[in-house]
């Protein structure tokens, strides 16, 4: 069957989903067939659940089923098709990349742009070179804007995204030390996030450059043919508040701006928001108004209290890489004078840089916390290097759970950050019983 005529029998659905489970009525089903488990053999249980079609790419799960759509390739098929819908597509794209800070930005940005645009967002975590597609198959006429999310995981990932999506406008939120394992060396970082500003320089596109990163910074020289805008913007100020959240104040004006947002690296990303959301016709003032109601995505810098015992908890346990660690260490001694706990999981995909990066982090953490509980086998691996009574280390989760007899005194504030594989962010509701002495 020709692409053309896949599109035309799939294009009206409203959902796309590689999992069978997510299956609602009117979907579409991609089965792919993956190391551990060939999806092929869920399309039967995908049309049972709902599906309007399902493509496979395996012979053997063929039927004589209308709704079977038999394809050399299903991978392949998917991105000729999110590429055949974006060819059809005249609407501004934003593309967000970096190694930190790309889902609050995309959040932060849709919240800035959707009053005044019926837009698109990437949803949930669909950035990658599987997901993307997925988002681009969601974009339908009536949005007038698309912000897309790109993540990269190994060497000219970034490339392959923005030629498949292309983006009109883009934004590198910062070049960190994330996925060193499959990139290898810092440099193939810079160069791979670097590939969104090389596809729009080509295309004569749109940058909104990030000035205070250093690696960003000393790039953007080389672009000469699309238009340039700078952030932060240096009338602005940020100014701690009355709790662990910061204000933003113009130093033109003196007006402030409450926000629920922690950390120097979250300032940067308002910066930012608000650098795209000048170009895209959103009043100043307004886009400051509707930053002071934005709340972080969960599991970012997200915020608990329990009041009576003036005991705060800050837990950001989505993903977690040196850069990042030290950014939310750094926010916490910012911003506390109580007593201080962390309780940091391993980072994941670091390789052969893994042991140093821990440690580094360790020595960070060692100048801010009064207490230091560490979970995993990477900060594990150094408990032989440290002899300091205030840090505790257990080699998994599971062995945290069973021993630890942590109990936060009154006036605590407990940062807690980990990589998502480390397994802490899915434990949400124990950390918050045991931190804020929640009862069942």
């Amino acid at each position: 069957m020709r692409i053309e005529d896949i599109y035309q029998k799939i294009i009206r659905s409203d959902n796309f989903s590689f999992d069978s489970r997510t299956i609602s009525k009117g979907s579409i089903f991609f089965a792919i067939q993956g190391e551990q488990v060939d999806g092929n053999r869920f399309a039967e249980q995908a049309l049972n659940n709902g599906a309007r079609y399902a493509i496979i790419d395996n012979e053997k799960y063929h039927k004589d089923d209308k709704r079977l759509i038999l394809v050399e390739d299903t991978i392949k098929t998917l991105n000729e098709l999110a590429r055949l819908h974006r060819s059809k597509l005249k609407i501004p794209i934003i593309g967000i990349t970096g190694s930190n800070g790309k889902t609050t930005m995309k959040e932060m940005v849709s919240h800035l742009l959707c009053e005044k645009y019926h837009l698109f967002k990437t949803p949930k975590n669909l950035n990658s070179k599987l997901g993307l597609p997925l988002s681009l198959l969601m974009i339908k006429e009536k949005h007038e804007l698309a912000v897309l999310e790109m993540g990269a995981g190994e060497k000219g990932d970034i490339a392959r995204l923005t030629s498949l999506c292309q983006p009109s406008h883009g934004i590198i939120t910062s070049i960190g030390e994330a996925h060193l394992e499959t990139f290898g060396t810092q440099e193939a970082i810079i160069t791979t996030k670097m590939e969104l500003f090389d596809f729009l320089e080509t295309h004569k596109g749109h940058l909104f450059i990030n000035t205070a990163d250093t690696h960003i910074n000393a790039q953007h020289i080389k672009y000469t043919q699309a238009k340039k805008s700078f952030f932060p913007d240096p009338k602005y100020k940020q100014k701690k508040g009355n709790q662990l959240a910061f204000e933003i104040v113009n130093t033109e004006t003196g007006e402030s701006y409450e926000t629920s947002l922690i950390g120097n690296h979250n300032f940067i990303n308002i910066m930012g928001a608000l650098c795209i959301a000048k170009n895209f016709g959103v009043d100043e003032k307004e886009a400051l108004k509707r930053i002071q109601q934005f709340k972080p995505a969960d599991g970012r810098m997200e915020l608990w209290e329990e009041k009576k015992d003036e005991r705060t908890v800050l837990w950001d346990c989505y993903n977690a890489n040196k850069t990042s660690m030290c950014a939310g260490i750094n926010s916490v001694h910012k911003n506390s004078e109580n007593f201080k706990i962390a309780i940091l999981g391993d980072m994941k995909e670091l390789g052969s840089q893994s042991k140093k990066h821990h440690r580094e982090v360790l020595a960070c953490a060692q100048r801010v916390f009064d207490k230091i509980i560490l979970i995993g086998n990477e900060f594990y691996s150094l408990k032989n290097e440290i002899s300091n009574e205030k840090i505790e280390f257990y080699i998994s989760l599971e062995k945290f759970k069973k021993e630890n007899k942590l109990l936060p005194k009154k006036k605590s504030l407990i940062f807690v950050k980990s990589s998502f594989g480390t397994g802490l962010y899915s434990e949400r509701e124990y950390f918050k019983k045991i931190l804020l002495h929640k009862k069942d």
